[in-house]
């Protein structure tokens, strides 16, 4: 067995104590820790290491560049200094001579499109240089011939828009460029995997003018098209991968339309076959043969509206789930949130298009970096654009109005509360007349929610409001400030706790134009600020109040946008946007406290989940030299040690193949010579773990970090020894140190 798991409980336990403070940080976001919504990544079955590697992919409109690992049945994110700019459609293969995953090409944004050729070993990316090479591309395909040890590339998208239709080959040192008299013609968006048992690689289908449904083969010298008694139907962008148990190429899902396929074919050598349905319905789907559980996996892509993120495996009879996936609400835009101050963030209802039943009326909560829905009874109605806050004095979330109720004005002028546990319709004395678009927060100063704004709307008539209310739990009170702002809906208002104040931001008008002004209520009167920079106008954007930074946070808006700004009461700053994140309008953010982070959450064509915070990164670094054994010097390397991580993989690699090895976990550094220039690297507690190395050296330890905050800048320290004849220390090896620093 290459691995072992270990929880190594009594060090575990001991590091909550170990926790130290924080220094303070700029706000930033971060995903969800696990694998995101993706179209186009690439993935390949690391066969050194055991386990699959992804890279890349779309977000709809940004582009990623993390590493993910499928570890157990869980993605995990593998951070480094150095690796290829984020990107979509790009290729990816692993390297059977070398052991090494090869990537090439990929659309990195719409005036760079990508030439250079990239190898990652399982530490690191390095990029490699090529005097000669293919094109800048993306949407090509390419594919490890296994017989003649080399890697297949295709087709693709040059940077001019061409389609391209030439073949090449790198085999670990050099790309050469085929010359076959016959060729496919150009395309993109092709589907391609090697077939073993033949030897020869099989192509199908792709764009051309439109879908393709030819059959191509590659011996190495020449293409021959293939003419089959039976195809699937003409399609672009479906996901390829050959099964060596089956001696099957797999083809799954693509399109021929803006609708995609879910059904699946087969490849044996002279004809398709049709078999058993995907799921769903998917395109731009990425697929690899995972050889530890014997299936063809695919993850990722585009159903007929949404981004996809589960990872499903073909065992030549069923799909299944092969990875953890938790859940998340559906597809939504303009639902209603609470801050969550003292427990999970709550998220009620929406609007999702395209559907006999639109107006949504699920209620979910955030806590432990997860979703979950909670079935309840009696709910509120079905709406969307309604507005909801917690009430911090009763501990218990307000929902007023919103746009979905019984025709024929579907206007709602309801009072619901949410008490931790169930949905209760208030019958307050007075009340604000029915609206949508309109936005509640906390006062603390009044000690009660206030709700401003919003319209009713009939057909295409819409009558807009600047009335401020306020509720207590028992009934509506209008206020009457000398000033206030314009009428007006789909604005920010945010309640900040340290000064006292609610922060209005933007929203839209009567006149279909939308705001720009900056305006904060103080308990009895609005007060128009003036800073001197401040987001641009917009509405349909989404504002709460960070406690950590003592900041008010916009993000979003019509456009849509991408863009971060906090405000502290006298000016705006904005935030750089990382480069993929996605713009979303009709989305919704909230605070929690427990975890002090913004989560944000939906919209318009998007779903998932982002945190902004101020993080403590999770990190790995090496010190020390080891000592060598027959290989040179082993090495550790692992995945991010965030708290929480159910499956920290501790890898060694480079090691003595078929040996036994001991990796050893300490809370504490030190350098103790022991001889022939290896020294004990560790200090105080210590747990080891006796593990196998593979036939390429490899092996890994696995535990998992308990999902506790308060390991947040904790150090572990990991050390390998190996038995080696040719250790330096006579029958041992080293590798150098390797220190794990906990973070989100």
């Amino acid at each position: 067995m290459p691995h072992r798991r270990s929880v190594c409980l009594s060090l575990l336990i001991t590091l909550p104590a170990l926790a130290t403070t924080l220094p303070a940080q700029t706000g930033e976001w971060q995903f969800r820790r696990y694998l995101s919504e993706r179209v186009a990544p690439a993935m390949a079955w690391d066969a050194a290491r055991e386990r699959l590697v992804l890279f890349g992919g779309s977000l709809g409109i940004g582009r990623n560049d993390d590493t993910m690992e499928l570890v157990g049945g869980t993605w995990t994110k593998r951070s480094m200094p150095i690796a290829p700019a984020p990107r979509e459609s790009t290729t990816m293969v692993f390297d059977e001579v070398r052991r090494t995953i090869v990537l090439f090409g990929g659309f990195i944004h719409p005036s760079t499109w990508d030439d250079n050729t990239w190898e990652y070993d399982g530490e690191t990316w390095r990029q490699l240089a090529t005097t000669v090479r293919p094109p800048a591309r993306y949407s090509a395909v390419m594919s490890w011939d296994s017989t003649r040890q080399r890697a297949v590339l295709f087709s693709g998208l040059d940077s001019t828009g061409t389609l391209l239709g030439d073949t090449w080959e790198w085999d670990g040192v050099a790309w050469l460029q085929g010359t076959p008299s016959i060729a496919p013609p150009p395309r993109s968006v092709a589907a391609m995997a090697y077939d073993a048992a033949r030897q020869r690689t099989v192509l199908f289908g792709g764009y051309r003018t439109n879908a393709l449904a030819d059959t191509w083969l590659w011996d190495g010298t020449s293409w021959s098209q293939s003419s089959p008694a039976h195809s699937p139907p003409a399609r672009y962008s479906a996901c390829a991968a050959y099964d060596p148990i089956r001696q099957r190429v797999v083809v799954a899902g693509g399109a021929a339309s803006p609708l995609p396929f879910r059904d699946t074919w087969e490849w044996n050598g002279t004809d398709w076959q049709a078999r058993n349905q995907l799921p769903g319905a998917r395109r731009n789907a990425i697929a690899a043969f995972d050889a530890r559980q014997q299936r063809v996996v695919v993850c990722c892509g585009l159903d007929e509206n949404t981004v996809l993120r589960d990872t499903i495996g073909w065992d030549g009879n069923t799909w299944t789930a092969v990875a953890d996936v938790p859940i998340e609400p559906t597809q939504r835009e303009r639902g209603a949130t609470a801050d969550g101050f003292t427990g999970p963030v709550l998220l009620f209802g929406g609007y999702v298009s395209g559907t006999s039943s639109p107006f949504l009326a699920d209620t979910w909560l955030w806590q432990d970096q997860r979703w979950q829905v909670v079935p309840t009874a009696p709910t509120p109605p079905g709406r969307f654009m309604a507005g909801m806050a917690r009430d911090l004095s009763r501990d218990r979330a307000v929902l007023f109005g919103g746009f979905g109720g019984p025709g024929p004005t579907y206007n709602l002028d309801d009072t619901w509360e949410w008490n931790g546990s169930a949905w209760t319709q208030m019958a307050p004395g007075s009340h604000p007349s029915a609206r949508s678009g309109h936005q509640l927060a906390w006062d603390p100063v009044l000690s009660r929610v206030l709700l401003f704004g919003g319209s009713f709307t009939v057909g295409l008539s819409s009558t807009y409001y600047n009335d401020t209310w306020s509720y207590d739990g028992l009934t509506w009170t209008q206020h009457n400030p000398a000033t206030s702002p314009s009428p007006r809906v789909l604005h920010g208002l945010a309640s900040d706790l340290a000064r006292q104040r609610i922060v209005l931001f933007g929203g839209a008008g009567g006149t279909g134009g939308t705001f720009g002004d900056t305006w904060e209520w103080d308990g009895a009167n609005w007060l128009q600020q003036s800073p001197a920079l401040s987001p641009s106008s917009r509405a349909d954007h989404a504002m709460t109040w960070h406690a950590g930074l003592a900041r008010t946070v916009l993000f979003g808006g019509i456009g849509p946008l991408n863009d971060t700004w906090t405000w502290d009461g006298n000016s705006w700053s904005q935030i750089p946007a990382p480069a993929w994140q996605v713009p979303r309008t009709g989305h919704v953010m909230a605070y929690h406290a427990p975890s002090d982070e913004i989560v944000l959450a939906t919209g318009d064509r998007v779903r998932m989940t982002m945190r902004f915070a101020t993080f403590q990164n999770a990190t790995t670094q090496t010190s020390g030299s080891g000592c060598p054994g027959t290989n040179g010097v082993p090495r550790l390397a692992a995945n991010d040690p965030y708290f929480g991580n159910p499956e920290l993989a501790i890898d060694l690699l480079g090691a003595r193949a078929g040996a036994p090895a001991l990796i050893a976990l300490a809370l504490g550094a030190a350098s103790t010579p022991l001889g022939g220039g290896c020294t004990l690297e560790l200090a105080g507690p210590t747990a080891t773990t006796l593990v196998f190395t593979n036939g390429d050296g490899f092996a890994t330890q696995r535990l998992a970090l308990p999902n506790d905050r308060a390991l947040r800048g904790v150090s572990l320290f990991a050390q390998a020894g190996v038995l080696d004849p040719l250790g330096a220390l006579p029958g041992v090896a080293f590798t150098p140190r390797l220190e794990l620093t906990v973070g989100d």
